[in-house]
């Protein structure tokens, strides 16, 4: 009873506070900011795509769904833009229980105005009594659009000096030497049944870290604290998710000082691309989820292979039957569209080659063939694609092409 009171009493304190809103709307605008903060992933790149545009004075917007749920339908969402001469933004990553990274948040809190969700909740409640709406509410609807922001931008995450002495002791806990370069793996095993495609087996990435071992370069393999045990035993290998050395803090750390990331796409990554680190996707089969829009980005595309022919499908003709857009594993079984994976070897020679690429300019060849796959990605994906990823900057793992590229850029059914 005295909690309803109590809340009554704050929405007409914050209709009143609206009502001074609309009477003062040409001087200032407030937006409210509630993000996807339960998914590790959302609470990584929605701050830093905020960041990103603002910084750079970049529109913006939203990638979803205009009605039913269907590729057909995808679209931007736009909000009203600011037309007064101050804009206050507040932002809400709901309730520190439900936040997915707890020192993640308390990172963007110094940058970003949070205010307790309860404070947003009311200022919306009261906001919706009017016809006219003086408070703008942005909503985050997926990390679509996120990468078209990254490159026009340095990162604003940072860690504090403290924050980086508390990781590296972690760190040290663990047998990971100071000074010591490493890389992170991220490979998924994930139980939700729309997104199993993404999965991989870690046995199968144990080559690429022997690999990198062998170069002395350390492999710090993330995940959750109940994922498969690494069977490869190495001083410079780390089943860090096994290790009971986690910590939230030594989470980012890692992320953001890592040479590169090779991920399966899951939520990590993108906190390595809002540190503005260098990831390479391996065996992506939703073509259009690829972080296409930044040069931060390197993938090996997963094959997608049409049952009835046992053909694979080129980059152009995925789009032009529309499976290039598929998000959930159901639409590729529904179109007898079969994906097929990489290799252990030949996930080796990526990550090789992603090592050997930061240190060597590639081939002028092998940028001719990287530009002729931006330039088919750019027409496969049409307006839509420049919507979502802006220009495409990312590049495919240079040997896929060296041995796909015949029938992956140039094969149209």
């Amino acid at each position: 009873m005295v909690r309803k009171a109590l809340r009554s009493l704050l929405i007409g304190l914050a209709v009143v506070v609206v009502s001074v809103l609309r009477v003062l709307s040409r001087l200032v605008t407030v937006r409210t900011f509630i993000g996807n903060h339960k998914l590790f992933g959302h609470l990584c790149l929605e701050p830093e795509k905020y960041l990103a545009a603002k910084s750079s004075g970049l529109e913006l917007y939203e990638i979803g769904f205009a009605g039913e749920k269907t590729p057909d339908n995808i679209g931007p969402i736009a909000f009203p833009q600011p037309k007064s001469k101050w804009t206050l933004d507040l932002w809400s990553f709901g309730k520190p229980n439900s936040r997915s990274n707890q020192a993640l948040a308390r990172m963007w809190k110094r940058e970003l105005l949070v205010v307790p969700s309860f404070v947003v909740d009311v200022l919306l409640r009261a906001n919706s009594r009017f016809k006219s709406r003086p408070i703008i509410d942005y909503r985050f609807s997926t990390l679509l659009s996120s990468d078209r922001y990254l490159d026009s931008s340095d990162a604003h995450l940072q860690l504090t000096a403290k924050e980086n002495k508390s990781a590296r002791s972690a760190l040290r806990k663990m047998g990971l030497r100071e000074g010591q370069q490493f890389v992170c793996f991220v490979v998924r095993e994930g139980g939700e049944a729309e997104a199993l495609s993404r999965n991989h087996s870690v046995h199968d990435f144990e080559a690429a870290a022997l690999a990198l071992a062998e170069v002395g370069i350390a492999v710090i393999r993330m995940g959750a604290t109940n994922c498969t045990p690494m069977k490869l035993k190495h001083d410079l290998v780390f089943d860090y998710a096994n290790t009971g050395n986690r910590s939230e803090l030594a989470d980012i750390y890692v992320m953001a000082n890592c040479l590169f990331v090779v991920s399966t796409m899951s939520g990590p990554d993108a906190l390595a691309l809002a540190f503005r680190r260098p990831v390479l996707y391996i065996d992506v089969a939703h073509y259009g989820l690829v972080f296409s829009g930044t040069c931060l980005t390197t993938w090996v595309p997963a094959r997608l292979i049409d049952m009835a022919t046992s053909n694979n499908l080129s980059l152009t003709e995925s789009f032009i039957r529309g499976v290039g857009w598929y998000w959930k594993d159901s639409q590729f079984a529904d179109a007898r569209i079969g994906i097929g994976k990489s290799t252990p070897d030949e996930i080796c020679s990526y990550v090789l080659e992603m090592f050997e690429s930061n240190a060597h300019d590639e081939k002028t060849s092998a940028l001719a063939t990287q530009k002729k796959y931006q330039t088919q990605m750019t027409e496969a994906m049409g307006d839509l694609g420049r919507l979502w990823h802006g220009p495409i900057l990312s590049r495919l793992a240079p040997k896929f092409l060296e041995d796909n590229s015949e029938w992956f850029l140039d094969q149209i059914k």
